[in-house]
């Protein structure tokens, strides 16, 4: 999977993560308390688990500069290594190492089965970087391109689940003053349609006693 593709996963992760923190939060609004935009905003980018994954990788991304920037410093390396085996070979060229070979080791059974040999090494290494062929400096650009874009994106990330808090809460806005119109029309009609059902109510009563008076 090329770097792109792995981008464009992880920004379509964040932004369904934070459209179903948006809907869970807006749930939570409607049906425990009336909060302001930018408290639910807030609220949105602070819960958000995509925004967290973000912020983990501007800090992986600072940890590298830190490195990138401490290759320029004096350097201290120790370490140690211990190894054990029976093999010929192995046996014959740790004796030597270990500046331990004797006239018996010559001895054709002794070179066929030496027995069990333990070398341990041990090393303490002090260096100060003089000059790497630029090495140093581009991995330390390199290191400093890898902060600026990690922030980028988690600052996109965040602007985005604002700019969908304000979406959802315009929309919330206008559905409800369009609901709004539709109780005040619907309410100016029954007032209309009252008055003139109740007129012809009594035009047809007044008409109907005119008609048994013409019977008679």
């Amino acid at each position: 999977m090329g770097k792109n593709s792995k981008l464009k996963i992880e920004g379509l992760l964040l932004k369904m993560g934070g459209f179903l923190l948006i809907t869970f939060l807006s749930a939570s609004v409607l049906a425990v308390e009336q909060l302001t935009l930018a408290e639910v905003a807030r609220r949105a980018v602070a819960r958000n688990f995509g925004l967290r994954a973000a912020d983990a990788q501007v800090d992986q991304a600072r940890r590298a500069k830190s490195e990138a920037t401490a290759t320029n410093y004096p350097r201290l390396d120790a370490g140690s290594a211990f190894t054990r085996g029976d093999g010929p070979v192995y046996a014959f060229a740790s004796l030597l190492d270990q500046r331990n070979f004797g006239a018996e080791n010559f001895d054709i059974g002794t070179l066929n089965h030496p027995g069990y040999v333990t070398n341990i090494k041990s090393y303490l290494r002090a260096g100060i970087p003089i000059f790497a062929g630029y090495e140093i400096q581009s991995w330390g650009k390199m290191a400093e391109l890898g902060v600026t874009q990690a922030e980028s994106q988690a600052t996109g990330a965040r602007q985005e689940v604002r700019l969908a808090v304000l979406e959802a809460g315009i929309q919330t806005l206008q559905a409800r003053a369009l609901g709004d119109q539709l109780d005040e029309r619907i309410r100016s009609s029954k007032q209309e349609i009252e008055p003139d059902q109740s007129g012809r109510c009594s035009i047809f009563r007044t008409g109907g006693r005119a008609g048994r008076g013409g019977r008679l």
